[in-house]
């Protein structure tokens, strides 16, 4: 597998198959988001984000990964230049079969939770045929982890064009299915139906492009204790890192899940859908930081990395504040044309403030991560941003509602340009 030894080349081409293929998957997410609000309502539409925030992928669930996915995407960007195959074999061994032993866990546990219970819904009888499918949702925890881990080992092969075109092909089956079940009337229950289904098709495509694209992929029962503590100690570090990014992340939703309603989830995520999209476009550069600087560090690359850093910084500074300026301007314009209402313009122009400090994070994190150094400095500095901004957020909400937990969410990072200058 030949890259290109400049970084800056490898770093733009990166961003550009991130980019091209993560606007095409928001596009589609925007489209499924409007078709369930204006066929099926604000609060079936909540009832869906619940379930993927408890889904591993794109939820809360990814937490118990214990960052896993991110150790082995780097172990494999460490070995893979070298063409150490044995060793490469070794970690998505390692990676694979704990992220199976996890999911199935998680799922006798999760089944065996009255989630309805610990919510703050009333009318739990209404509910009651969707709260039942969920449980076969949990079911699939097992396929979700390992397919997680199928996208760490793509990431740490540098082929991005394969991971987002599994995220492509993963949203277009939603839309279409999505499509028909509002064009046959069907039950807006049977959409965790879908998910299954879309799950084990990715898991099936995932093991045919892994085997397609590394030969020599086998799973290998001789994994020493001594690879087995190189994963370790990078998951010690990697898994409070990741694990406050998570809960920061979903927080403000499982708060709403227990002190207000599936209306009240609905409205928060379409309220922060669009600043959380332009937070993607900030990080279309960084996304392929870590690898490459984790190969970059293993020859000793140390000055090229720095370089890489400062270019991709400016580059997203120039890019990011004209773009966001004209999201805060138009915010009224760009609700009423997205899901026939303009009512949730307010909240996100107050939520926009967030996308001018995040850059701090999305740049200096996953560099840090790939040179091995400064992993302690940011899982302290990320953490202090999550206790600041739960514990607001927890004050405020049950007076302010959604508005109480945008101003908690955005708290925590006022500390940040003074952290990172």
């Amino acid at each position: 597998m030949q890259h290109n030894s400049n970084p800056i080349v490898r770093l733009l081409g990166y961003t550009s198959i991130i980019a091209f293929g993560s606007l095409i998957s928001a596009g589609i997410g925007f489209l499924i988001t409007a078709i369930i609000v204006r066929n099926f309502g604000i609060e079936k539409y909540g009832m869906l984000i619940l379930m993927l925030t408890l889904s591993v992928n794109r939820g809360f669930m990814s937490l118990f990964d214990f960052g896993m996915k991110q150790a082995v995407s780097k172990r494999i960007a460490q070995h893979a230049p070298k063409k150490q195959w044995k060793d490469i074999n070794k970690i998505i061994t390692v990676g694979l079969v704990l992220s199976l032993v996890t999911g199935g866990f998680l799922s006798v546990i999760t089944i065996n939770l009255n989630i309805s219970s610990m919510s703050g819904i009333d009318n739990y009888e209404t509910y009651i045929v969707f709260f039942s499918m969920l449980k076969l949702f949990f079911l699939s925890y097992a396929i979700q982890y390992v397919n997680n881990i199928f996208l760490g080992i793509f990431e740490g092969f540098q082929r991005y064009d394969i991971s987002k075109g599994i995220e492509v092909f993963s949203q277009i089956i939603q839309l279409a299915c999505i499509s028909l079940l509002v064009y046959f009337n069907w039950t807006f229950d049977y959409i965790v139906l879908i998910y299954l289904g879309i799950y084990l098709a990715i898991f099936i495509l995932n093991i045919v492009i892994l085997k397609s694209i590394f030969p020599n992929w086998r799973l290998t029962l001789n994994v020493s204790v001594y690879e087995l503590n190189k994963v370790y100690q990078m998951l010690k570090y990697l898994f409070p890192l990741q694990s406050s990014s998570l809960i920061f992340n979903h927080y403000p939703k499982l708060l709403i899940l227990f002190f207000l309603d599936f209306s009240a989830l609905g409205v928060y995520d379409i309220v922060a859908r669009i600043p959380k999209f332009f937070k993607t476009l900030s990080g279309f550069i960084s996304a392929a930081f870590m690898p490459i600087s984790s190969e970059m560090y293993s020859f000793g690359k140390n000055k090229e990395i720095g370089q890489m850093y400062k270019y991709g910084f400016r580059v997203n500074i120039y890019l990011m504040t004209p773009i966001l300026s004209a999201g805060v301007f138009f915010a009224s314009e760009i609700y009423q044309l997205w899901v026939g209402s303009s009512q949730y313009s307010g909240y996100m122009q107050i939520f926009m403030v967030w996308n001018f400090l995040v850059p701090y994070v999305t740049f200096g994190g996953p560099l840090l991560i790939g040179m091995n150094r400064e992993l302690r400095f940011m899982r302290n500095v990320s953490w202090i941003i999550t206790i600041i901004s739960i514990s607001i957020s927890v004050l405020l909400i049950q007076k302010l509602e959604i508005v109480g937990l945008i101003y908690g969410y955005l708290a925590g990072f006022i500390i940040l340009p003074y952290v990172f200058w």
